[in-house]
């Protein structure tokens, strides 16, 4: 802050306390302060779990879909290995009975 900024500051809080009341008990100025302290912080407590409850459920729902797109893949894999030992096995079976004929 530069210098005029600063007797700025210091003349307007100079004429707010020359026009605050003398006499009070002292209170109201510190209870309004803590009093709207504490509701700007129920305030961003309540935006921060707002968003962080958006947040979690987009993470859910992503996750629910990247949990059936790889349940898909694996029941491919599974179908796809499935076929191709029983390929392989009825190849050998194939070439047993072919062997065991030659006999």
């Amino acid at each position: 802050m530069d210098s005029v900024t600063v007797d700025v500051v210091k003349k307007l809080i100079d004429e707010a306390l020359k026009q605050s009341p003398d006499s009070g008990n002292g209170f109201g100025f510190g209870f309004a302060t803590v009093f709207t302290l504490g509701v700007l912080c129920l305030a961003g407590i309540v935006i921060i779990a707002r968003r962080y409850e958006r947040y979690r459920d987009k993470q859910d729902a992503r996750r629910a879909s990247d949990w059936k797109d790889a349940e898909a893949a694996r029941e491919a894999a599974r179908q796809r290995l499935f076929d191709y030992f029983t390929a392989e096995f009825g190849q050998l079976r194939a070439d047993v009975e072919k062997w065991q004929e030659s006999f």
